[in-house]
């Protein structure tokens, strides 16, 4: 019993002591900050150009309708 028990804490120490997934945590957190500013800006954007799409296509309506 006392074998199993040091077995496991040195391998949670072992896995303690591991930094090789740190990178990746790093990367994967870095990645989901991009996208989450990209998507973002893209929204901003979208909006601004189909409010001023919108509102040219119905100037060119009224005046389509005027003449």
């Amino acid at each position: 019993m006392f074998k199993t028990i040091n077995s496991l804490r040195r391998g949670v120490a072992a896995f303690a002591r591991n930094e090789g997934g740190a990178v990746t945590v790093d990367w994967v957190v870095l990645t989901a900050a991009m996208v989450v500013m990209v998507t973002g800006v893209f929204i901003v954007i979208n909006e601004g150009v189909v409010t001023n799409a919108s509102a040219g296509i119905a100037e060119h309506i009224v005046e389509a309708g005027t003449r």
